[in-house]
């Protein structure tokens, strides 16, 4: 039980723009992905020269699922250095500004110095394909898409973390991007018991573009909510497959201590799952599961299009017993603030010992809802034929490093060739599922 939940979490002030929703009440500053600025979450710290702090654990070690974790004692974090002023996809991009928060920790143990890069950043972002981390905003005009999509392209079939040999078994990293209050957007992004209609579901565009099998694989979203005092997140698993990655009956909840005081997790949190074919029946609330056949390469097919209701999601987690304090009533406490949400990709594995995998899915017409007026997010298309992409600067990428799709394949291909068996797992895989999905529920 401890080796399945373990595998399952990572850790893991601006202006708004023209484009903000709701004034200055609630909202993504960038709604539909529009300008996709991305950054890391810090810019000048978890150096040598100015260490992250960590504070003492907010929840008894023993009672967490990160146990002993970051609760050794250290009283500081370090990287190396290499990302000593952040990543920013945008080159003129300034801390100032809105942006995406992206960020990049790997488990086992993220406060150990074993990791290049502090706890949230623990390895450098990569081209997709090419590290472990590998993430970019993409917009395919070569196949007529004027809108960017964010790649998460985690590829753990590449043994290039030197914590993957004093973890012994794996590493568990875990890629994640989104809007976050205090971390590139201006407010809180949206309300529980929300009141004169202050958005509370976000709807976006999900697509599976590829999976390595190996060692368990995630992806999700999630939001974070805080009452009582405390933080409150709750994931819903778009995709999981692997061995070893199940929740017992679709839902887990439980503590998670998260004490590097300049981090939006800190000091950490009380956590919920949903396993998104479950949410139908415990919630009311249909969430499609991804499933390996979704996989695609192609542009224009399988692009999912979700709308997640998170007043219902927390509510019925609450109710399930899945948070250690219930959520308030709406008598109780209104507009509890969602101050953020993210999409993420997680693989656990060892690539040197052949058993990483790797996980590439995008997501883009990132929205939350409902909006204050009627307006060209409420049209029947899809999101991304009725979004503004006008991007704020001629492209959010250097533009002498412009990378395809095609790249991305053929990266995760040829990585994958240099390690035993992967490449023996993968075919074997595909050819025995590629006419349908590998689990029948849906």
């Amino acid at each position: 039980m401890r080796t399945v939940i373990s595998l399952l979490v990572a850790g893991l002030v601006c202006t708004g723009t023209s484009h903000a929703q709701w004034g200055s009440s609630y909202g993504f500053d960038d709604p539909g992905f529009s300008q996709a600025r991305i950054q890391t979450e810090y810019i000048n710290e978890g150096t040598w020269a100015n260490p992250l702090t960590v504070d003492p654990c907010v929840y008894p070690p023993a009672s967490t699922i990160n146990n002993p974790g970051p609760c050794s004692g250290a009283d500081s974090v370090y990287g190396s250095g290499f990302q000593a002023l952040g990543w920013a996809q945008n080159r003129s991009l300034s801390s100032a500004g809105q942006y995406w928060v992206l960020g990049m920790n790997v488990e086992f143990d993220a406060f150990e110095n074993c990791n290049p890069g502090p706890p949230n950043m623990s390895a450098p972002r990569a081209e997709p394909g090419f590290g472990l981390m590998g993430f970019k905003a993409i917009k395919s005009t070569s196949v007529g898409e004027q809108f960017w999509r964010g790649h998460l392209v985690l590829n753990n079939t590449i043994d290039q973390n030197p914590c993957s040999a004093q973890s012994g078994a794996y590493i568990i990293p875990f890629l994640s991007l989104g809007a976050q209050q205090s971390r590139g957007n201006s407010r809180a992004v949206g309300a529980l018991n929300a009141t004169n209609g202050a958005p509370y579901k976000t709807r976006f565009t999900y697509k599976l573009w590829d999976y390595y099998p190996g060692a368990p694989a995630f992806s999700y979203v999630y939001a974070i909510a805080s009452w009582g005092g405390e933080s409150r997140l709750l994931f819903v698993r778009l995709f999981h497959e692997g061995p070893g990655g199940e929740l017992p009956n679709g839902e887990f909840g439980g503590l998670w201590n998260w004490p590097a005081r300049e981090s939006f997790y800190a000091p950490g949190a009380d956590l919920a799952y949903f396993d998104a074919e479950r949410t139908a029946a415990y919630c009311g609330h249909p969430i499609r599961r991804s499933v390996p056949s979704d996989k695609s390469t192609n542009h224009a097919v399988n692009n999912f299009n979700y709308e997640i209701d998170w007043q219902t999601l927390f509510r019925c987690a609450s109710n399930r017993g899945l948070f250690s304090d219930p959520m308030p009533q709406t008598w109780q406490q209104q507009n509890i603030p969602l101050h953020g949400v993210h999409w993420a990709n997680e693989v656990a594995g060892n690539a040197g010992t052949g058993q990483g995998g790797a996980l590439w899915t995008s997501v883009h017409g990132m929205l939350m809802l409902p909006l204050p007026n009627p307006g060209p997010f409420l049209r029947d298309e899809a999101p991304e034929l009725s979004l503004d992409s006008t991007p704020a600067m001629a492209t959010p990428s250097d533009s002498e490093d412009v990378q395809t799709v095609d790249d991305i394949r053929r990266a995760l291909r040829v990585g994958c060739e240099l390690v035993d068996s992967c490449l023996e797992r993968y075919d074997a895989f595909w050819s025995s599922t590629a006419n349908g999905p590998v689990s029948t529920i849906r």
